[in-house]
């Protein structure tokens, strides 16, 4: 029988609480996965950069990042040919509506606001569940802040 291998999830989150909540949010969705963390945006840079990198089936990117924010390292992933295809989750603190309307035109997977209470981990997870199944987004979830 062939084991279906475990989704690859990449983490680029500086705050080790909201890393923990993001593990969270995966266990509550029932996700069982790899999580790979890169807590600053150097580090991502480098990461999307680097020829040969194993490629995650997911990106879950902070915006608020030390050394690079989310911006430029998603505008370096979609400039990667190899990383284009990437699905892409925005997780932040950030509710604005310029930032959303900026990553609307970045192909994102979802725009994800952090949580400030429970129900909003289950969405989180939730999220992160239908971008690995390849479900679409509903028309809530499309340019729409989660």
């Amino acid at each position: 029988m062939n084991k279906t291998p475990r989704p690859q999830i990449l983490l680029i989150e500086d705050n080790p609480g909201d890393i923990l909540l993001f593990r969270i949010a995966l266990s509550e969705a029932g996700i069982d996965s790899d999580v790979q963390e890169i807590r600053d945006g150097r580090a991502a840079l480098d990461y999307v950069r680097q020829e040969g990198s194993g490629l995650p089936d997911l990106v879950v990117l902070d915006l608020n990042l030390p050394k690079a924010d989310g911006r430029e390292i998603l505008t370096a992933m979609r400039a990667n040919p190899l990383f284009q295809s990437v699905p892409v989750i925005i997780w932040t603190s950030s509710n604005a509506r310029t930032d959303r309307e900026h990553f609307d035109n970045l192909s994102v997977a979802r725009y994800v606001v952090k949580p400030p209470e429970f129900e909003g981990l289950v969405r989180l997870g939730k999220a992160v569940g239908e971008v690995l199944h390849g479900a679409e987004p509903s028309a809530a979830q499309s340019g729409a802040a989660i």
